[in-house]
């Protein structure tokens, strides 16, 4: 009740306190000024004095409240009512202001977690009912009318639309989707009608994993943050003990010195001492700090992140799907002397279904689009990490993989393997290694490198004093990709536990933090080995989510320097407010203890830089739009 109520109680305690301060000015202070006084400090202070006895009665008489409430009590039994009146208005002025504040603050927050579908509607016999997300199956029939929220991931099946996927990846532009798209929960539907069949349950889908993420970082101080409150608690009794020292010590041992005096000035350092400001606006820039980072499509899980980001000196980048495009396409295809295209293609097509990699789906799609495709049965197949897979056609055996995977079986000679060696292009190779042994032939296979990634390096190195490339690729591709997108180190041809050793070496060999970004297949064990783990558009990999701090819902470079500099800002706000802070209290600390200022001269300061650090805070709610025009 006192919450509700406590803005009709200022206003009220305001006007009494206004027609306080003009009979004080139009006469003498009478009995109606001080009644007038004591009402507008009561009715301010009620909820105040009532959470002073609930802390008292808790044993917590350090808290603000206590304070306050104890400071005011001594300024009237001293009769200083306009005093007491004043400091108890102005600090329930500035409550309020704070709490708008913060709500605010949450609620843009809020507004990020607010992206699952509240209804869906499933498709049964040709008809459409409306169902709660909750109970969606995968493989179930689904319409998003328009301007309706996807309910779950899925793949559309029929109708074209545009999507808006802002909450998600934080870009404005609307994506234009069509039959056989993959769409992903939270997206708001365009103008279009889409069916779509479902391929994830609500509680697994893109929208729920997001929300996820975002209450787990709201969740995670920052080490800042417990730093301050654990300060707050230290630092509360010491000024309380030296307001008792300062209204005792003078009358008791300097002569020509009045106690009243003297605690009076102690009631108003107990005033100053409030450690409001910083315990109140250092939290919020991390919560701001991690709204904005959401709103550009970057889920960071807590504040504590971002001091992992400003400590960061290597960044080091998977190359496939990161720095390029990640859509490989097979462009020639050279078979050896007596093997001919249908049967080398129907052994790699058939092999390669046993993988997820970019590079294996581009041979898929290489044999789906010829015209005639040889069926090729294998019992068993075996994914050699890092190498390739293999596989057993009754008594035969046929692999596919690298140049090391073929080397490893003496399936190539010296001069092929040299010549493939020095290729700048990816090749996978097709051999038989039982009943027969004998070298098929291989693929050359192209991925583009993404228009953006040299100025995203350029940008990094204003964060990072490197960029390292670990990729599995072979020395002479790397050393391309390199070259162009301007990357000071790269380590070729490893494999997964070559990037972790990699990782671990250079960490502790330097003693310098690292972060690994990689784009989520399986480099989850390298970014739990890394300072900091960074999942390239990795929303959809459970093990990727787990294992990395940072999470970039879209596969868009540009959100890594974006990370960087939403970090730095942040810290550099929540340090600016705790500096700004305990410099102006240290001031009038000083101040009241010589007698030079009053105390609701004491409250106004504490009110203000509480709100003039609230505000600098909230220079990062504007941030995400500086950035978006930036990177």
């Amino acid at each position: 009740m006192l919450e509700k109520s406590k803005k009709t109680r200022v206003i009220i305690a305001s006007v009494l306190l206004l027609l306080a301060l003009f009979l004080d000015f139009t006469r003498e202070v009478g009995s109606l000024t001080i009644v007038l006084l004591l009402l507008s400090w009561f009715i301010a202070g009620i909820d105040i004095i009532y959470q002073a006895y609930l802390n008292l009665t808790n044993r917590m008489l350090m808290a603000e409240h206590f304070l306050m409430s104890i400071a005011t009590i001594g300024a009237i039994a001293i009769g200083e009512y306009r005093e007491a009146a004043l400091v108890m208005v102005l600090f329930q002025i500035g409550e309020l202001l704070e709490d708008a504040a913060i709500d605010r603050s949450r609620e843009s927050v809020a507004e990020l977690m607010d992206i699952a579908a509240p209804v869906a509607y499933k498709i049964v016999d040709g008809q459409s009912f409306e169902v709660d997300p909750d109970e969606i199956e995968i493989g179930d029939l689904l319409e998003v009318r328009a301007g309706e929220r996807v309910p779950v991931d899925g793949v559309i099946v029929e109708g074209r639309s545009y999507l808006d996927t802002s909450a998600l990846t934080g870009e404005s532009m609307p994506v234009a989707v069509n039959i056989s798209d993959d769409i992903f929960s939270g997206s708001i539907n365009g103008d279009g009608r889409l069916i779509m069949r479902a391929s994830k349950s609500a509680y697994d889908s893109t929208a729920m994993r997001i929300i996820d993420l975002l209450e787990e970082a709201t969740e995670n101080q920052a080490e800042t943050e417990t730093t301050i409150h654990k300060f707050a608690k230290i630092y509360t009794p010491i000024v309380v003990f030296s307001a008792i020292l300062l209204a005792l010590i003078p009358p008791l041992f300097f002569q020509g010195q009045i106690f009243s005096e003297w605690f009076r000035r102690a009631l108003i350092f107990l005033v100053v001492s409030c450690p409001c400001a910083f315990v109140v606006s250092v939290p919020m820039s991390f919560v701001l700090g991690l709204g904005a980072s959401s709103r550009l499509g970057i889920l960071v899980k807590g504040g504590h992140v971002f001091e992992k980001v400003g400590k960061i000196n290597i960044l080091a980048t998977d190359k496939t799907g990161t720095l390029t495009q990640g859509d490989f396409k097979v462009i020639h295809a050279h078979t050896s002397d007596g093997v001919s295209q249908d049967s080398m293609l129907a052994v790699a097509h058939e092999l390669e279904k046993a993988s997820n990699h970019p590079i294996a789906m581009a041979i898929r799609r290489y044999a789906q689009e010829q015209d005639q495709l040889k069926s090729v049965e294998f019992g068993h197949i075996e994914n050699v990490p890092g190498m390739g897979l293999r596989g057993e056609n009754g008594n035969q055996e046929f692999v596919v993989g690298n140049l090391r995977y073929m080397e490893e079986h003496n399936l190539i000679d010296q001069a092929s393997a040299d010549g493939c060696a020095k290729s700048e292009k990816a090749l996978v190779h097709v051999a038989q290694i039982k009943a027969e042994r004998k070298y098929l032939g291989h693929y050359v296979i192209e991925d583009v490198v993404k228009e953006n990634a040299a100025q995203v390096v350029a940008d990094l190195h204003k964060y990072v004093d490197e960029v390292v490339m670990l990729t599995g690729d072979k020395a002479e591709v790397a050393a391309a990709v390199a070259k162009e997108v301007g990357i000071d180190e790269y380590q070729a041809e490893l494999l997964p536990q070559d990037k972790l050793n990699w990782v671990k070496n250079a960490s502790s060999q330097t003693n310098r933090k690292i972060a690994f970004v990689g784009d989520g297949l399986n480099d989850a064990p390298v970014m739990a080995a890394s300072d900091l783990g960074i999942a390239m558009g990795g929303i959809g990999s459970d093990a990727t989510i787990e294992a990395a701090d940072v999470v970039l819902v879209h596969d868009n470079l540009d959100s890594i320097p974006r990370l960087f500099a939403v970090a730095k800002d942040t810290l550099k706000i929540a340090y600016q407010n705790i500096w700004l802070s305990l410099a102006i209290k240290f001031i009038f600390l000083v101040l009241s203890a010589f007698g030079l200022t009053a105390m609701w001269m004491a409250v106004f300061a504490d009110v203000g830089v509480t709100l003039l650090a609230i505000a600098n805070a909230f220079r990062l709610y504007f941030l995400p739009n500086k950035l978006k025009t930036r990177y």
